[in-house]
């Protein structure tokens, strides 16, 4: 069981290689942080956690954040918002532009992608109220204020994690969100992805193709992962769960591929087992601890941590990695990868303990970044967590590791679950990597130790964050914040706090 690893600090990695000042020969690299909350919405001091960024691939300088953003000083109330950026992330405002009623609380389920020449943003979201709505959304101009239109909705569904793609310029896009359907019976072909195959019309035909194709026992845990090549191959990934144990689940982590873009009445189907079933284990009968009725770790809950990234110039070459219950090594997060489709895969690229919300990406020259967040010891014999991106040049054999924040876990206290969030993500333009995580906006330098700006008004000399008055004191909370990550250039050293040279693995 894993529950007795979350009561030892003893156990935690340590903060002391988090002080490498660098290492002779580490190679150029330039990566802006920037807290994206604007300088207008500075009194506020919610929990923005779980935070999805999209780029328009065909103009980067057009960005759109998402987090559970309570919208209620900025937005009607049949209105949600969006962070958005026309200058390549430099500047964020918000948009109000996610429908729904009653949002006094704030968003619940939304993940968010750009596809097509100019980019169309298109959202997954559960509609707020509605009990496990999905709404499959879309906005030609993410930067006007109408209301994004609904082009399908589905009942029962947890967790949508959307990706859009276009074939070729000026072909219909097309929408995969990934989901856990609650409405298959007894729940055991729960892994699902909805798509529709041309969502330029006024009504797009979505399908339900339910990719568990044995028999969960009961149901599959909430995840399912999706990437697309640029060739239109997709990948999906979703944990198989065999059964329950205590706090835990026992199950397989499964990858699948389609390789005609969605199309054709058999979809997914690449990808076989032994016993003839669409669907492949990368790994069986793994651990995945819940903290939804078990053990917290840092404040947040586990049970969650799946990603999935397609090398989009190569589409035989994929990424997966998940995170399970390490034994005595703790809560574990693991990274592999195939370079045959997903039939056979490598051992541990990475392994890091007490690690959760795993994102991947692959840029334009196959270099391949990391994003995960880590919980571990500082010197002062308390609890951090640290959001940390993993370079690597090399296919993983050798990374940069930049650690973006450092944060105490348990400042602020948490509000609700999740804490941070039960995903994040990061995508690649060109060579570039655009990445998100949420954590404490608590304004002091050495908790961002590759730099920071941030938007809102804060006063780092006395580590207080302002109001939008610009005097009065307020709370810290939990931000989304945004990332660049460029290997072929130079900090250009503009932050409120300069960044640190890497540490290297």
């Amino acid at each position: 069981m894993l529950a007795p690893f979350f009561k030892s600090r003893s156990a935690l990695p340590t903060l002391a290689l988090f002080c490498v000042v660098g290492v002779a020969g580490a190679q150029k690299v330039s990566i802006t942080v920037t807290d994206v909350v604007p300088r207008g919405f500075s009194n506020e001091i919610d929990q923005n956690s779980e935070p999805m960024v999209a780029v328009d691939h065909s103009d980067p300088t057009r960005l759109a954040l998402s987090a559970f953003v309570s919208p209620h000083d900025v937005c009607p109330g049949d209105r949600a918002g969006l962070f958005v950026s026309t200058d390549g992330g430099t500047n964020w405002s918000i948009t109000c532009i996610i429908p729904g009623d009653d949002f006094q609380y704030g968003l619940d389920d939304i993940t968010i992608d750009f596809a097509g020449k100019p980019g169309v943003l298109y959202a997954g979201i559960l509609r707020h109220p509605g009990a496990m709505l999905l709404n499959v959304l879309s906005a030609p101009r993410v930067e006007d204020s109408a209301v994004m239109r609904v082009l399908g909705t589905a009942t029962d569904r947890d967790q949508p994690f959307i990706r859009a793609f276009a074939p070729t310029s000026g072909a219909q896009p097309r929408v995969f969100v990934g989901n856990n359907d609650w409405t298959t019976a007894n729940w055991a072909h729960s892994a699902a992805v909805d798509l529709s195959l041309d969502v330029s019309v006024t009504q797009p035909e979505f399908f339900d193709d339910h990719i568990e194709r044995r028999d969960a026992s009961p149901i599959d845990l909430a995840p399912t992962r999706i990437d697309i090549a640029n060739d239109g191959t997709v990948y999906a990934t979703f944990f198989h769960l065999h059964k329950f144990t205590g706090f835990s689940s026992i199950a397989d982590v499964m990858i699948l591929r389609d390789d005609r873009g969605g199309v054709g009445a058999t979809r997914f189907g690449e990808l076989v087992a032994g016993d003839g079933i669409i669907g492949t284990p990368i790994v069986s009968a793994v651990r995945i601890p819940s903290s939804d009725s078990g053990p917290l770790l840092g404040q947040e809950r586990i049970g969650a941590d799946l990603a999935l990234a397609v090398d989009h110039g190569n589409s035989k070459t994929v990424y997966v990695a998940w995170a399970d219950d390490g034994g005595s090594a703790g809560y574990v997060l693991h990274l592999r990868r195939s370079t045959d489709g997903g039939a056979t895969w490598s051992g541990d690229l990475v392994a890091r303990p007490y690690a959760k919300n795993p994102a991947i990406a692959v840029n334009a020259v196959g270099q391949v970044a990391f994003l995960y967040q880590q919980l571990a010891r500082g010197d002062d014999g308390k609890q951090h967590w640290q959001s940390i991106v993993e370079l690597s040049r090399d296919a993983m054999a050798s990374t940069e590791r930049y650690v973006l924040a450092d944060a105490l876990a348990d400042v602020p206290p948490a509000s609700e679950l999740p804490y941070l969030g039960d995903y994040l993500n990061m995508t690649s333009v060109a060579n570039k990597f655009y990445g998100t995580f949420s954590s404490s906006n608590d304004p002091v330098c050495s908790h961002f130790p590759s730099g920071v700006r941030f938007l809102r008004n804060a006063d780092f000399a006395r580590g207080q964050l302002l109001g939008v008055d610009g005097r009065t004191s307020v709370a810290i909370s939990i931000d989304p914040f945004f990332f660049v990550l460029d290997p072929d250039a130079t900090n250009p050293r503009d932050a409120t706090c300069p960044g640190a040279p890497p540490a290297k693995r």
